[in-house]
């Protein structure tokens, strides 16, 4: 519209400061969406507690209550999709378990039952959009053996 009335440096400018707007709020935008990228941040979650098959670790990981092909495609199709009970068999065999926080009552009994509780090494919050409900995603990691290390902070992704 400016340009067709011969307002050049005034459409420059409108563009310029457009632009600047449309920038700010697209990165805004971005850091709300954070909550949708569940199975990232779970997968990142299994590198840093340094838990991840890739890392030469016990796999296939077992997960309960989120079974989300994009889990599986990050850490590899042997993932193991679960209900708490195969979760706390997992931990027994020493592999890590992720156990949605629905399960949560069901795994700890299967943990009792089994004799090995394993140790929490984070939590991912997010909003499963596949399902349209939130989700509230615990990471653990089978007991070491020997003397027991020193209390790791938990690291929460959200």
């Amino acid at each position: 519209f400016l340009l067709m009335h011969r307002a050049a440096v005034t459409a420059v400018i409108a563009s310029i400061v457009l632009g600047v707007v449309a920038h700010g709020a697209l990165a805004g935008t971005l850091r709300q969406l954070r909550p949708l990228s569940v199975s990232p941040q779970l997968n990142k979650l299994l590198y840093a507690a340094d838990l991840h098959p890739r890392q030469g670790r016990p796999g296939p990981v077992a997960i309960a209550g989120y079974h989300e092909p994009s889990f599986v495609f990050l850490t590899g199709r042997d993932t193991e999709l679960t209900d708490a009970e195969g979760a706390a068999r997992a931990l027994a065999e020493g592999r890590p378990a992720i156990v949605e926080e629905r399960e949560a009552e069901a795994f700890r009994a299967a943990t009792a039952r089994t004799g090995v509780p394993g140790r929490q090494v984070g939590e991912v919050r997010g909003h499963n959009y596949s399902q349209g409900d939130d989700v509230d995603l615990f990471v653990y990691a089978p007991p070491t053996e020997g003397p027991a290390p020193a209390p790791a902070q938990t690291e929460r992704f959200r």
